[in-house]
């Protein structure tokens, strides 16, 4: 697999959902990967990229800004990501992807699944990958459900505390709570 690799120049990147991840820990430490990984194969880092925002929303900017880098380098590019999901969490990035790996300007690296795309990919790799691609999605997915669920039964016990603490009256708790019920019935 790695006997085809071209790439000397490294591009990392690390990308958070949430403010918090941003200033915490998960940036830091995807990138400390990351670099620690480059170090390890021998591959220059010539740009990192870290940002935040959501890939399954919106117009990614950030992501754009970085492909438009490697496609202006005049040799192939290793691009180093921590996780499959911190680069993409759909299919919707895989043509932009595509186009690159195949023309030999870009090599995926997916540190943490041990996963090295190339031009000269198998069809085993390549299924791998869309496999893993495949996953994440649904994961994604599911996981925004869980979340929002997680926050509704939140306000619940929430406004059941308000009313056993005298802070709420009857006729609110109550429309409240089959509000929310409701919601959670619709999920």
């Amino acid at each position: 697999m790695t006997n085809n690799l071209k790439a000397k120049t490294a591009v990392i990147m690390g990308r958070v959902t949430c403010k918090a991840q941003k200033n915490g820990y998960s940036l830091d430490g995807q990138l400390s990967k990351c670099r620690d990984y480059c170090t390890e194969k021998g591959l220059q880092v010539i740009k990192e990229y870290a940002f935040h925002e959501s890939s399954t929303r919106g117009n990614r900017p950030k992501f754009f800004e970085m492909i438009d880098f490697i496609k202006e380098q005049k040799e192939p590019v290793a691009l180093i990501c921590d996780k499959l999901e911190r680069l993409h969490r759909s299919f919707k990035e895989t043509p932009i992807l595509e186009e690159l790996r195949k023309s030999g300007k870009l090599e995926i690296h997916l540190v943490a699944e041990g996963q090295v795309l190339h031009k000269d990919s198998t069809g085993h790799e390549l299924m791998v990958y869309n496999m893993l691609v495949m996953m994440t999605e649904n994961y994604c997915s599911h996981l925004s459900l869980r979340i929002k669920r997680g926050i509704t039964e939140s306000k619940l016990r929430r406004i059941s505390e308000y009313y056993a603490n005298g802070d709420m009256s009857k006729e609110d708790f109550d429309r409240m709570k089959s509000e929310l019920e409701l919601k959670l019935n619709s999920m």
